[in-house]
């Protein structure tokens, strides 16, 4: 499958016929926007006046349901489909998805949390909001961890 390279013209470039493209090659569950940076390129000449053109790049997260789906296969498509604006995208299995929501996973839930919901598949819910990692709860099973390596290590230096 040759994707087409299709230009945005006009001021505002939009990410629709990307996604639209992507759902239609890929088949995701979800796709959310996670960031959107906006950016000038500072060109050293005396030709020009220095400044480059703004240009923008969306970071993209979407879900898929079936683990064949390459994350370099997909951004070689948004690459070869969408040359501006520029997309980065990461690719996450569902099953991965689940079992780390089970782990209280603190990226995945603030993707899910924070991220904007960009397409769903049809039939599909969203995602509730996603609990986050009790921060205190790890700090201190970092500290009883480190306390016992401690302990250990001092045994070892006794003994030797």
């Amino acid at each position: 499958m040759t994707p087409k390279s299709t230009h945005l013209t006009g001021k505002r470039k939009s990410l629709k016929p990307l996604i639209e493209a992507m759902v239609q090659a890929f088949a995701p569950l979800y796709i959310y926007q996670i960031a959107k940076k906006i950016h000038q390129e500072k060109i050293k000449s005396v030709f020009c006046d220095g400044k480059g053109e703004r240009q923008c790049t969306y970071y993209l997260f979407m879900i898929v349901g079936d683990s064949a789906v390459r994350e370099n296969l997909v951004q070689e498509f948004a690459d070869q489909t969408c040359l501006d604006p520029r997309v980065v995208i990461r690719v996450c299995p569902k099953e991965v998805l689940l079992q780390n929501v089970h782990h209280r996973n603190a990226y995945l839930a603030r993707v899910i949390n924070e991220g904007k919901l960009r397409y769903a598949a049809p039939g599909m819910e969203r995602l509730n909001d996603l609990q986050l990692p009790n921060l205190k709860k790890r700090l201190g099973r970092v500290i009883v961890h480190w306390r016992k390596r401690k302990e250990m290590a001092d045994s070892f230096f006794t003994c030797g």
